[in-house]
């Protein structure tokens, strides 16, 4: 411990007491002993910093801060330093503000494109999530401000995520999931936060061999371990686990049941004591740390705009339509190019200081063009709408028509149906290409779609979620003040259907039995041999680029590999190539796996090397007689290219050490058509025995008022917390945000509220809902096991 004298001040009480926080956003400080509080707010794009008296969650209501582009855009830029520049950005502001510690960055996989919240999550490869997420954390602790690395781990749905249990085998967990997350710890974030799920039936907070284990004992990493908000499972459990600090504050909810677990022996001392000085030695450090740094409001606009610039991905653009030249006759339809989707819903939503628009980025590059609403933000349109679009696109020169996913299609806390468009866009779009063959589509959202209307467009500039300053930065590119340099971090498949987990994401109630194992994104794409709309590591250029001469340097035994690879820009526009090294491993599973990847800037016939370092983790694979990631010897293909269907140069490197060993299952039989569930439980090696969904006479603490729909209290619950949150937020029952922070509450286990409520919700009233709701009107004493959940018996 680094703080043994403070801890051997406190009382047990204290000690307890320290491990969780004084309100939503603040820790406890012990005052006597020189321990100070900190405050964390929400993250990871922006800062958001809930103003005083206002809702718990903040979403509504928090201070005005600059919104740069989510990390489903900030990736695509392919550029570790630029988003680092970004984190710094929100340090300075987050130092400003008097806050210590921002909650991001996220690098969950985007295992499945129906995820609601892939937008706040960097890719689907763990090698991009990880190099993103170490640069996001080394920005902002430049500025004092700690980082917060989440959601650890296998968080990867929203749909019922704080009870669904992520049922992963040991290659993919390793892999695949961990993956991001040992990369990232290298920049020793000050807090990583465990998830709401459950990992192999044992949920995060409570799990010791995932925390103590494999992020301590295995990664070495020392800093702050911090739930989720509202993520306590078991109190006594999680102490043992070394999860350190409880969130938000309960008003010592959990405090008796510990210190009798104490008394009785069925916890040691130590290990509170090992959270505690946890929890003081971040307080201390982040307050030694503050530097109480100025920001210019103006800077950071700019900045924003830079990166949507440098992020967005051009992945059509048919006899070079663009760029634009501004003295064209331009009609501009859809109402996403007066109401910018500039961001996600839910935790991370910022309240910016200023937006621009589509509309208004092309009065600033001074273009002559007309704008159409064709449809509503509520996905509606008329007969007059599509007429008026129509007629005004006939004799327009070009057409650019703002479509994408408005706001209720994706967000935290739910995931979406499916991957379709909004049919009243699809519709439009048919219209115009019947009147004018010159569309360009300027497509907004967090996630892939389907592109129904792909044949119709003679160009499409993806600007996923762009941020405050998306609608210039969007006209920036239509008109050539600045050129596409994006690629995909994820691939575009043609139809959801095509996707990996298809068959089965979300379709097992709480079981997220991840059976595609390995074959996550373009690793199962490619296995199989499917085409893809766009493939990962995919994008335009205005310019074109040209990959040549591979050079491969091994350096000692288990070092770093050395690729160097000539890119020139053979154009005539001044661009940027993203030169990307994938590696074929000599056992059974992936075709090839990301491995290293470098931006280049390039002039006009400019030609420069990118020198391209390959870490020994390239070069290891799962081991599972040793049951660790391990060096796996034998012959390694080196592709290089600018997608993961673009390699033209390979070559072979042969690395010393112990070949693989074949295991109980072949991969590669087991993705030619197995994904059965039967085949799943060969690879995870248990039985799977399926939760079935609970009905009246069943429910326990862990059920959701979703659940209970039939029962009266849960009906009476619901219309009480919608009064509720019209209230507190001032909003109709049709926004957005109103919808999402709805879903959360009727997905939420009930054992939740209690800890979720600010102490509205006494403890005893858990049992009394359930109760009721199985249709026995009176109160079951609660077992005195410790956890909330131990209801259920």
């Amino acid at each position: 411990m680094k703080h043994k004298d403070k801890i051997a001040q406190m009382t047990l009480k204290e000690k307890i007491r320290l491990c969780s926080g004084e309100d939503y956003w603040r820790t406890k400080p012990l005052k006597r002993l020189g321990v100070p509080s900190f405050t964390m707010s929400d993250g990871p794009h922006g800062l958001r910093k809930q103003q005083k008296g206002h809702d718990n969650l903040g979403v509504m209501r928090s201070e005005q801060a600059t919104c740069f582009p989510p990390a489903c855009l900030a990736a695509c830029s392919f550029d570790p330093e630029l988003v680092s520049e970004m984190a710094r950005a929100i340090g300075r502001e987050a130092s400003f503000k008097d806050v210590h510690m921002v909650l991001g960055p996220g690098i969950n996989i985007k295992r499945d494109p129906l995820c609601g919240r892939n937008f706040e999550y960097f890719s689907e490869d763990p090698y991009l999530s990880g190099e993103m997420g170490k640069a996001w954390i080394r920005g902002i602790q430049k500025t004092g401000v700690g980082a917060c690395l989440k959601h650890f781990a296998c968080n990867n749905q929203e749909d019922l995520r704080m009870s669904s249990d992520s049922m992963v085998d040991d290659r993919a967990l390793h892999e695949i999931y961990l993956a991001p997350f040992k990369n990232a710890l290298g920049a020793n974030p000050a807090g990583v936060m465990c998830s709401y799920n459950r990992l192999n039936g044992v949920y995060m907070s409570d799990n010791k061999a995932m925390i103590n284990g494999w992020l301590r004992q295995k990664c070495g990493y020392k800093g702050l371990v911090v739930t989720d908000w509202g993520a306590m499972n078991d109190r006594v459990a999680a102490f043992r686990a070394g999860v350190d600090l409880e969130m938000p504050g309960s008003g010592g909810f959990f405090d008796g049941e510990v210190k009798k677990a104490v008394h009785k022996g069925q916890i040691n001392e130590s290990e509170i004591d090992a959270c505690a000085d946890r929890v003081a030695d971040t307080a201390l450090k982040l307050n030694s740390g503050k530097q109480n740094l100025m920001y210019d409001i103006g800077e950071h606009h700019m900045l924003a705009k830079t990166i949507a610039e440098r992020s967005a991905v051009l992945l059509k653009n048919e006899n070079n339509i663009l760029p634009l030249k501004p003295e064209l006759k331009i009609a501009v339809v859809g109402s996403l190019a007066r109401h910018l989707r500039f961001q996600g819903a839910g935790s991370s939503h910022i309240n910016t200081h200023k937006l621009s628009s589509l509309l208004s980025g092309m009065e600033a590059n001074h273009a002559q063009h007309t704008y159409y609403k064709g449809y509503t933000l509520n996905n509606s349109t008329s007969e007059s709408l599509l007429s008026q679009a129509e007629e005004g696109c006939r004799n327009a020169d070009a057409v650019v028509v703002a479509a994408g996913l408005t706001e209720g299609f994706e967000a935290e806390g739910f995931d979406r149906r499916n991957m379709l468009m909004p049919g009243v866009q699809n519709k439009l779009i048919e219209r115009i290409a019947a009147v004018n063959p010159n569309i360009i589509v300027v497509l907004f959202g967090g996630a892939p779609v389907e592109m129904h209307w792909i044949g119709h467009a003679k160009a499409v500039l993806h600007m996923y979620l762009p941020g405050q300053a998306g609608g210039l930065a969007a006209a920036n590119l239509l008109f050539g003040k600045a050129n596409p340099g994006g690629k995909l971090a994820e691939t575009y498949p043609v139809r959801y259907s095509d996707s990996a987990a298809a068959d089965y994401y979300d379709r097992t109630y709480r079981q997220a039995q991840y059976r595609e194992s390995v074959f996550v994104g373009y690793r199962y794409y490619d296995k199989v041999e499917k085409q893809v709309l766009f493939p990962f590591g995919f994008g335009l250029s205005y310019t074109t680029f040209e990959v040549s001469s591979l050079r491969i340097r091994a350096g000692e035994a288990g070092g770093t590999v050395t690729v160097t690879v000539s890119v020139q820009n053979t154009g005539e526009t001044a661009g940027a190539e993203v030169v990307q090294v994938y590696v074929s491993k000599p056992l059974p599973g992936p075709v090839r796996e990301l491995a290293g990847f470098k931006k280049v800037y390039l002039q006009p016939g400019e030609q420069k090397e990118a020198v391209i370092f390959l870490n020994s983790d390239a070069f290891t694979a799962w081991d599972p007689a040793r049951r660790e990631i391990a060096p796996l010897g034998g012959a390694y293909k080196i592709y290089a290219g600018t997608s993961s269907r673009d390699l033209p140069l390979s070559d072979t490197l042969v690395v010393r050490g112990a070949p693989y060993k074949k295991g109980a299952v072949d991969m590669d039989v087991y993705i030619r058509g197995e994904l059965t569930q039967d085949a799943f439980a060969l690879l995870l090696g248990i039985a799977i025995k399926p939760e079935a969904c609970e009905k009246k006479g069943c429910f326990t603490p862990l059920n959701t008022l979703a659940e209970m729909k039939n029962s009266w209290i849960s009906a009476l619950l619901v219309r009480a917390a919608k009064y509720g949150l019209r209230r507190i937020n001032r909003m109709s029952g049709d926004h957005p945000l109103f919808n999402m922070m709805m879903d959360i509450l009727v997905n939420m286990p009930v054992s939740r509220f209690p800890l979720m409520s600010s102490n509205l919700m006494p403890k005893w009233a858990v049992p009394l809902i359930v109760n009721i709701a199985n249709g026995r009107f009176f109160l079951v004493g609660e077992r005195k096991s410790g956890a909330l959940q131990k209801f259920e018996t």
